[in-house]
């Protein structure tokens, strides 16, 4: 049952991606998007605690459900917003690599004892993170040394009258 969980968080986390990918093609606006992805998650989870056991969650797990669930909201925005200036590969690539921040959280809040495993994971995320940081420095690089030698060309004509528009 164990590997059958990862492979369909796998496989969902895929899924998730393409819609992301097939929203901002469509010019999808990143909350209503995020707002129906919560939505959803949200009736599709009460269906089954309904179905299950029903509910016994304490008020502070529900607050603090609350809270990460806005935050998750938040952080789909943003990677919403982030697919129409990036490329959707490295944006879900810093998704997985974040896995850290709570690894450090566990490490320093709880006092989790750090093996050489943690640390050499830990290692090679920062080290992934300053890659694609450079790769991206490098894209912009060209980007820039294209715009450079051939610059766009003003898209506002001049009528006859000599003004535009927004000068008038």
């Amino acid at each position: 049952m164990g590997y059958f969980l990862v492979f369909w968080s796998l496989f969902s986390y895929g899924i998730l991606g393409i819609c992301h990918k097939l929203a901002e093609r469509k010019k999808c606006r990143p909350q209503p998007l995020a707002a129906m992805l919560m939505l959803s998650a949200f009736v599709g989870m009460n269906a089954f605690v309904l179905w299950g056991t029903g509910y016994s969650i304490p008020s502070r797990a529900r607050y603090t459900a609350l809270l990460c669930g806005a935050i998750a909201l938040c952080a789909l925005w943003a990677f919403q917003e982030g697919l129409k200036h990036g490329k959707i590969a490295t944006s879900w690539l810093i998704i997985n690599l974040s896995s850290a921040i709570p690894t450090l959280g566990s490490i320093l809040i709880y006092k989790e004892p750090i093996n050489l495993k943690k640390a050499g994971i830990l290692a090679l995320i920062v080290v992934a993170i300053v890659m694609v940081w450079r790769d991206r420095l490098e894209d912009l690089k060209r980007l820039e040394k294209r715009q450079e030698r051939f610059p766009e060309p003003s898209t506002r004509v001049k009528p006859p009258g000599g003004m535009t528009e927004g000068e008038a």
